[in-house]
């Protein structure tokens, strides 16, 4: 029988002393229990239970099952095993860690809170060392890529005509003036693919010239959906033109709605393609039993469930996932019958994308991000629109592009301030107050005034 275990993530210190304590009473049961906490969706878990289940009952034989911990997304799993680990260093009866990138692996990883374990070269010697120049897996065995993830731009075809708007086609084209109001995006403090996308753009583009677009792109947003799967509807429904999306979503809507209503696009020489990774947890208590799902996840019959159709007898059962296979050889064995059409060996990034960067400024640019767009989103709104009569100035448009940090501060602070909960809560709200001022005095002056 199948067990789940959906946690909502409420910070309270009841919940964080019931959490481990039922997962400690489930496996009083004889059954074996492999615990996995993940902010997959529940079409993923659905079909990796299933079908390891299956692998497992046929390889190895025994009564095992799989609990999943749910805590809301990739930044409240993050949240929750670090708060977990700074209380029980030695392990929090938790196996695996499951999705939202790579960066909180790598952060993870140098944590000291995931296990070695090299798979067996049968399964580590089809995998490719990187993709588009982005590493599959850690050089010291930690962690695994078990499916990639590319980031690019979902629009709605037949709104793109009524309102006589060009295709986007790169990142920069989001922040267009033409497009104001009509752009959809996630809030990246919540969602890690809409941070991903956020990183990816600062990277791709430069400090300055990435954050310059990354202003101009939330002065178009109608509004901040809380969840990045968001953006891919709101499109669909003609909300807004087009918005960040993460392939796999916008693939997605594009089955739902067809071809002909839906496009996404992966802009050339700035996409970098991800890998969606997996890590044994220190202490986890069915360590064996973990190691099993590493490898099953990373073998052909995993593999084949990301890109196969719902319903094709070595694909997944319940629902099509639409991903791309860490294998290239499940692409290449089943290309003709595959749901997704991107060959990530094809790609090309354009620019040397840096994971242990992100990782290392994940937290503080999450923040920055927060308070210069979108708490100050309607501050910011009014800032651009009064920048758009006036003509884009380009001093006015300097001072719109101000930061209250350098990227080197940034970095510094995120590694030697940022856990210290006053410092934190002193640098936010002077950043706050630094976006907020400057918003202000550009939407309160005139246009003319702003063209001088």
């Amino acid at each position: 029988m199948r067990q789940y275990v959906f946690v909502s993530f409420v910070l309270t210190a009841a919940l964080c002393v019931m959490l481990p304590l039922g997962c400690r009473q489930r496996r009083t049961v004889s059954k074996r229990v492999l615990t996995i906490i993940s902010p997959h969706n529940e079409n993923i878990k659905n079909e990796f239970e299933a079908a390891f289940l299956t692998w497992h009952t046929r390889t190895y034989g025994g009564d095992v099952a799989i609990a999943w911990l749910d805590p809301g997304g990739t930044t409240d799993s993050v949240r929750y095993i670090r708060s977990e680990f700074s209380k029980r260093p030695q392990g929090i009866d938790v196996d695996l860690f499951w999705g939202g990138g790579v960066e909180p692996y790598i952060a993870f990883a140098e944590e000291g809170l995931l296990q070695h374990y090299v798979v067996p070269d049968r399964v580590l010697s089809v995998i490719p060392k990187e993709v588009a120049g982005i590493p599959v897996y850690d050089s010291d065995h930690r962690w695994y890529g078990t499916a990639l993830s590319g980031f690019g731009i979902i629009y709605n075809k037949a709104r793109l005509r009524d309102l006589k708007l060009p295709v986007p086609q790169t990142w920069a084209d989001l922040a267009r003036p033409e497009f104001a109001g009509q752009v959809a995006a996630a809030d990246p403090r919540h969602s890690g693919s809409a941070f991903q996308a956020y990183e990816i753009i600062l990277q791709a583009y430069g400090w300055e010239n990435g954050f310059r677009i990354l202003l101009a792109f939330a002065g178009n947003v109608k509004s901040h959906a809380r969840a990045a799967s968001d953006v891919p509807k709101l499109v669909s429904l003609q909300e807004v033109v087009a918005g960040p999306a993460v392939d796999f979503y916008a693939w997605a809507q594009i089955a739902e709605d067809g071809p002909e209503k839906i496009g996404f696009v992966l802009p050339q020489q700035v996409t970098v393609v991800n890998p969606d990774c997996i890590g044994i947890l220190k202490g986890a208590p069915q360590l064996e039993l973990a190691q099993h799902f590493v490898c099953f996840v990373l073998s052909d019959e995993g593999q084949r469930l990301w890109v196969l159709p719902k319903g094709h007898p070595d694909g997944p059962q319940f629902s099509s996932l639409s991903r791309i296979p860490v294998l290239p050889r499940v692409l290449d064995t089943y290309r003709e019958n595959c749901v997704v059409t991107v060959d990530p060996r094809q790609l090309s990034a354009g620019f040397k994308y840096d994971g242990h960067k992100a990782a290392a400024r994940r937290n503080a640019l999450k923040d920055l991000l927060g308070t210069q767009l979108i708490d100050t989103h309607p501050e910011l709104q009014r800032a651009w629109n009064n920048l758009i009569r006036a003509g884009l100035p380009e001093r006015a448009m300097a001072e719109f592009c101000a930061l209250p940090v350098t990227e080197e501060e940034l970095l510094d602070l995120s590694l030697h301030k940022w856990s210290d909960p006053v410092a934190r809560n002193a640098t936010i709200a002077q950043w706050s107050n630094f976006a907020v001022r400057k918003y202000q005095k550009l939407a309160r002056a005139k246009p003319e005034d702003l063209a001088k």
